[in-house]
């Protein structure tokens, strides 16, 4: 069930009868066979390719949480179109399915529908006024009538262009960050969307083109899909979990055993299915080609695969080996075993530096260098070292592990590598990018042992600057790291709490682990490793400040950390991850290491430079965002700079901590509404740019970046290594043949659109693992918190609990908000949604799920809340079954939050935490190896 290309497969779907007639024929044809998808091609391939109104691209698959889901889309910008086309309907779908390239025939005009963003483009579109001045704003664009148009990214890489000018001319950005690297030529720009006449009517009239699927040119793989098995008489289905998939039919010797045996006990038991290929036209829905028992619903085993499937993370399951195949248990997966006997052949099972790697390194053993990272991390990819030299300056060396010494291009292990792209870190286990054997050993920065680097060292003043006139280096080099520190204990070093016990003699092992201080064969010093923990520390806050200053954005959303039962991996307690200083201090020389590499990249070797791009925030959605800000406070964020935006946003949350109705907590949210507008940073190959577009990032506020510090974890900084090493002539260098890095600019821009899929399936699994152990926390124990509106509707509202980065939606009309309050229609007038409280036995029930020992306990009691915008309400997290019958987390408003109780700060709970810890958890936070800078 590979991806294949093959002949067309044409699907006529130009039957007589509308898609309500077609739905109400096939309820009233039942076992009789009829076509519902009609076989006869409209016409030849050649045809369809130049036919007018035929259109080809990549379906996407609109994903609901259950239930076929009804809308998919095609891009349609390369046949003049601004919007992609709406294919409504199973029907129109046409048996395609999420990922195949198909061919969409255009309906008629009169077909097409309206929305609120094609209505919002068809008002700009229609006032030429503003577009001429928009066009006079930007030299570089002249728009030819009405069949040019900018969209929103164009109107974007306008305004970056403006930007990196006005940042060159920045005498302070220049002493902060010393660029080398000259603007990039404007050269000939061919801004904006050509528009074809239909697209033009679209446009106009405020449409979205619909069509139908007509052909499919090539088949996504079939992969396996998590859900669950329903008999209804004599007919059995599978339903998938995500709607996004479709229904399967399941014949009877395609059935489990078990659930023919005990259909009741596996009603709810979660099964995996791989649809058959082969979809006749006369069934209304494709065939199970096999169906297998995943486990049981709710587990974490199970629900972790589950979700690996759902995210794309894995497309099949790997099973156990059993005599009886029957008994084979499902896997995560495991790294292929023909890499890693590769590996095992090159570098032997107990690999050591040798006087050879020496010979071609620079050696950095008798540097004091360490490694800081979360407690729980086993893939130490980055260690440092500072020297203050006579000058008033600094050395400042970042060494990260050498993963391309070890993993050469076109090797098993590369090609096993490259398909993952990245590591995926999820609560309670991490799915790796690297065998173990390199992950956490050869190329793991453990102490006291030898390691090879790819390091770049460079000079800055105390005040954060770097020096100008000072050109870094690059190289390979071996470290010995003097020791292992954590976050936790980094910050005691940074606070003074460790260096005080040690002067009074009462410093213990839960301060500072004894296997995590320099030994005595390392010959460092603990007083030496405080100390320089506590100079980086001063530089790097120095340098944050300076690029605060000048418009850098510092956008962090809370992420959740869980404490684990040992044993059962259960969660045990659940609050936010801490950002300490000692996150920030390691944040600051990452920062600066990406940025000087990809410098050096652009300087010496453009043609191949993979960078790491990141967009202006998407205008309409932060339009969005302006319109509750500005009801509320009378003001808006601007999204031309990421200095005015940075400048705004500090504005406004100082506004909310000055308001009593507002406080702490409608800053955090104003920072959470910030962040949605903000687009994906991506890779892309520097030279694969098209004129006019800017590599530039915007939420770091510098003209060019990239990802060089995390090799073991991200597949797209493997490249960055080899393009790197590339533009060296060293000692090193002798030793490579000429393959080492072969690859062009286009297959790197393709490798690199690959790793921009991957890191957000993976980013996208991550969050969803968050969300399966805060619902197993809060099935068993609710969680009662601080919570805000952070949307309303005329039928629902969203609830946000901003310290530990959950949102739900609640529907104002439906259970279970309506088992406890009586709500009331929404009130235009005011904005808002009145709820008053029941006092029924459902109500009671509800208030009894909250323990009586757990914090806030005193606030689990229904009152009259007024929702609307920014309204701050006492809530319960907990978890239910929804009318699909699948479990979630939600949340219940209780009652008011008064003004006297809104101003300080608020964090999440901090008892859970230490109730966690006593009762012998383990701490694990969700996506430890968190992305810097991303």
């Amino acid at each position: 069930f590979r991806a294949t290309k093959r002949r067309p497969v044409h699907l006529n779907c130009f039957a007589s009868d509308s898609p309500n007639q077609m739905s109400k024929n096939r309820r009233g044809n039942r076992g009789k066979k009829r076509r519902i998808f009609p076989e006869e091609p409209y016409a030849a391939h050649e045809v369809h390719r130049a036919a007018e109104g035929v259109l080809e691209g990549v379906l996407r698959v609109q994903t609901q949480d259950s239930g076929d889901s009804l809308h998919a889309f095609i891009d349609a910008r390369d046949f003049g179109f601004a919007s992609d086309v709406y294919i409504g309907g199973f029907e129109h779908r046409n048996r395609a399915k999420h990922g195949d390239r198909v061919q969409v025939q255009l309906l008629a005009e009169s077909e097409w529908r309206s929305n609120g963003r094609a209505e919002a483009e068809a008002t700009r579109f229609r006032d030429k006024k503003a577009h001429r001045e928009l066009e006079e704003a930007l030299a570089d664009v002249k728009l030819d009538g009405d069949d040019r148009w900018l969209t929103s990214a164009d109107r974007a890489e306008a305004q970056v262009q403006e930007q990196d000018r006005e940042w060159y001319q920045d005498e302070k950005q220049g002493n902060l960050w010393a660029p080398l690297v000259p603007p990039r030529p404007a050269g000939p720009v061919d801004r904006g969307l050509k528009l074809s006449e239909m697209g033009q009517r679209a446009l106009s009239n405020g449409l979205q083109p619909a069509g139908r699927v007509v052909a499919i040119l090539e088949t996504a793989p079939f992969p396996d899909v998590p859900g669950h098995l329903h008999r209804e008489e004599d007919t059995y289905q599978f339903i998938p979990d995500l709607g996004r998939h479709t229904r399967l039919s399941v014949p009877w010797e395609r059935v489990p055993d078990c659930y023919k045996e005990d259909p009741e006990r596996f009603a709810r038991a979660k099964f995996l299915a791989r649809q058959d290929p082969n979809w006749p036209a006369e069934l209304p829905q494709p065939v199970a080609a096999a169906v297998w028992l995943l486990g049981e619903d709710g587990s974490i085993e199970v629900e972790t695969i589950a979700l690996l499937l759902e995210h794309k993370v894995i497309e099949q399951v790997a099973w156990t080996e059993e005599q009886d195949a029957a008994n084979a248990k499902p896997m995560l997966p495991l790294f292929p075993q023909e890499a890693v006997d590769e590996l095992e052949r090159t570098f032997g099972k107990q690999w050591a530096v040798t006087d050879d790697d020496l010979r071609v390194r620079r050696d950095f053993r008798d540097e004091r260098v360490f490694t800081i990272d979360p407690w729980s991390a086993k893939d130490l990819d980055d260690a440092l070292h500072v020297k203050p030299l006579g000058d008033g300056t600094v050395e400042m060396g970042v060494h990260i592990a050498d993963v391309t010494h070890f993993v050469r291009e076109g090797s098993a292990v590369d090609e096993a590598a490259r398909a993952r792209a990245t590591s995926v870190y999820l609560v309670n286990r991490v799915i790796h990018m690297l065998p173990k054997e390199l992950s956490q050993d050869y190329c793991s920065l453990n102490p006291n042992v030898d390691r090879l680097t790819f390091s770049v060292v460079w000079r800055m003043q105390m005040d954060g600057n770097l020096v100008k006139d000072h050109e870094p280096w690059f190289g390979r080099g071996v470290i010995r790291s003097c020791c292992k520190l954590d976050y936790g204990t980094a910050q005691r070093m940074i606070d003074g709490t460790i260096e005080d016990h040690m002067k009074k003699g009462t410093l213990n092992d839960e301060l500072w682990a004894p296997d995590r201080r320099p030994d005595a064969l390392s010959k460092q010093s603990c007083e030496d490793v405080i100390e320089d923990v506590k100079l980086m520390h001063r530089v790097a806050m120095a340098r944050r400040s300076l690029r605060k200053e000048k418009g850098a954005m510092q956008l962090h959303n809370a992420k959740l950390s869980f404490y684990l039962d040992s044993e059962t991996q259960n969660p045990k307690g659940v609050t936010a991850y801490p950002i300490r200083d000692s996150n920030r201090l390691i944040e600051e020389y990452m920062l600066i290491a990406n940025y000087l590499v990809a410098q050096q990249l652009i300087r010496a070797l453009p043609e191949k430079a993979v960078l790491r791009r990141h967009r202006c925030p998407d205008l309409e959605e932060l339009a969005k965002t302006n319109e509750n800000i500005a009801k509320t406070f009378g003001v808006t964020i601007p999204g031309d700079t990421s200095a005015d935006m940075s400048r705004a946003i500090a504005e406004i949350q100082e506004m909310c901590r000055s308001r009593s109705d507002q406080g702490s907590l409608t800053a955090l949210l104003i920072m959470e509404l910030c962040t949605m507008p903000m687009q994906l940073a991506q890779y892309c190959c520097y030279s694969c740019l098209p004129a006019g577009v800017s590599c530039r990032h915007f939420a770091l506020n510098i003209p060019y970046y990239t990802h060089f510090t995390s090799p073991i974890r991200r597949y797209a900084d493997v490249m960055v290594h080899r393009v790197l090493q590339s533009t060296l002539d060293d000692a090193y260098a002798t030793t490579l043949d000429q393959q080492w890095q072969s690859l062009g600019p286009e297959e790197l821009d393709t490798i690199a659109q690959h790793c921009n899929e991957k890191n957000y399936n993976a980013k996208q699994a991550s969050r969803a693992s968050d969300l399966l152990f805060l619902r197993l926390y809060v099935r068993r124990r609710p969680i009662v918190e601080r919570a805000i509106v952070s949307g309303i509707g005329a039928d629902s509202f969203q609830l946000s609990v901003p310290t530990l980065g959950h949102t739900t939606r609640i529907y104002a009309r439906a259970p279970p908000l309506t088992d406890c309050f009586q709500s009331a229609p929404y009130n235009e007038a005011e904005e808002c949604i009145p709820l008053k409280p029941r006092n029924g036995d459902k109500a009671r029930a509800f208030l009894d799920k909250v323990h009586e020992d757990a914090e806030n306990r005193e606030h689990a009691r229904f009152r009259g809340v007024k929702v609307a915008m920014f309204e701050q309400v006492w809530a319960v997290i907990y978890a239910r079954v929804d009318r699909h019958g699948k479990e979630c987390v939600d949340m219940m408003p209780l009652c008011p939050i008064p003004h006297s109780d809104r101003s300080g700060e608020h964090h999440p709970t901090q008892d859970r935490q230490a109730v966690a810890s006593r009762a012998g958890a383990m701490e694990v936070a969700s996506g430890a190896a968190m992305d810097i800078a991303d």
